[in-house]
């Protein structure tokens, strides 16, 4: 065979191996590609599983949903926390021992060791609940005097109720013409302290108060209470619950009078769009100043709209619940070790189990919003 023909033939085996590999090659970069994106996607996917730490107990209350604004909004940029909402919606009128039972139950179900409880109307049959389930539990409710050191798991974030007397003190010196002072208040603890503190402020100021009338909530409607009032000349209430139907009642009899109410109450008609207030330009309530950041923070979340008490309490637990499980081990011994100035005021679990040393002002409602009177 001439030479010319075997150098031809040889070029072209070349050439067909050289062309086969370009085409296995071709067809083997994308499959490796494609492999090394499922491969990341994989990774990227699998994301590490949040423990479930933290579950929320709630009830269709207002400050109860305030709270769990307050606590969305610090949750909002936590990671690797899951949160599970116990949502206990049109619970406020059953027994507190349907609550406990239903509670007990849910709790066990769960599984959780620590709970944010939103519910304001948490009382003395709690703490033995808490106790025997072994969880750590901190609560937005008013529990001073209920809760003690040796309640082992149980925190509340509400503020002493001492830090009202400054803003109830105020509310006296600005209305010099009040010289005859009703109080209308729930039967609740929160609410006799409230009676009690407005009681000592008004007499102390020369004020004239006849007993208080503390009664149940739910059922309440006040035309015999305010019929009553005006026939002792009252010329100011402090109004403790049923902030709403109080003014309805009294814009019924034609007869507006200045009204101090609890921090509840104010939130309660701050939220509260639809109420008719004509002829009450004096209504007033107490509060603790919030940081500016937590403010500003809120507003921006929520419509621009300004933070209560309630929002602010349950921003608190989530932050107190948070700090204590950085310090690792046993949270309730954590959270015992807890002092920090929250967003309404110093807290400091280090001595009681109610570490909210919050120190309220006096402010004025003036549509949806409140002015601090200085």
């Amino acid at each position: 065979m001439p030479r010319f023909f075997l150098v031809f033939r040889r070029a072209l085996v070349v050439a067909i191996l050289f062309s086969f590999c370009a085409v296995i090659a071709a067809f083997s970069m994308p499959a490796v590609a494609q492999t090394s994106e499922a491969s990341s996607s994989s990774v990227s996917s699998v994301a590490p599983t949040p423990v479930p730490i933290l579950l929320t107990y709630r009830s269709s209350s207002l400050a109860s949903r305030l709270s769990l604004e307050g606590a969305r909004l610090k949750l909002a940029n936590e990671t690797g926390v899951a949160v599970t909402e116990l949502d206990l919606d049109g619970s406020d009128s059953e027994s507190v021992s349907v609550k406990t039972t239903d509670v007990r139950r849910k709790l066990s179900e769960s599984k959780t060791k620590i709970l944010l409880a939103f519910e304001p109307s948490l009382d003395a049959s709690f703490p033995p609940l808490v106790d025997s389930l072994g969880i750590t539990v901190v609560a937005t409710s008013y529990l001073e005097g209920v809760i003690t050191r040796s309640t082992r798991g149980l925190f509340s974030v509400y503020p002493r109720i001492s830090g009202v007397r400054d803003a109830i003190e105020r509310f006296f010196v600005t209305q010099p013409a009040i010289k005859n002072f009703s109080i209308i208040c729930s039967n609740s603890r929160l609410g006799v302290q409230y009676s009690d503190i407005w009681h000592e402020a008004a007499t102390n100021r020369g004020v004239k108060v006849p007993s208080p009338d503390c009664g149940n909530e739910l059922s309440f409607d006040f035309r015999v209470t305010l019929l009553r009032a005006k026939g002792q000349q009252i010329d100011g209430f402090g109004v403790g619950f049923g902030v709403l139907n109080v003014i309805s009642r009294l814009q019924q009899m034609a007869w507006t009078r200045p009204l101090l109410l609890s921090a509840t109450q104010g939130e309660e008609l701050l939220y509260d769009t639809t109420q008719d207030r004509a002829g009450f330009s004096e209504i007033f309530f107490d509060s603790p100043v919030f940081s500016e950041i937590f403010s500003r923070a809120f507003a921006q979340k929520y419509d621009e709209r300004s933070p209560t008490l309630s929002n602010a309490l349950g921003y608190e637990a989530v932050t107190s619940v948070l700090k204590a499980l950085t310090e690792g081990g046993d949270t309730v011994a954590a959270m015992r070790k807890l002092s920090y100035n929250g967003v309404s005021g110093p807290i400091d679990f280090t001595v009681e189990n109610t570490g909210n040393g919050a120190k309220s002002v006096l402010m004025r409602v003036d549509g949806i919003k409140a002015v601090r009177i200085h």
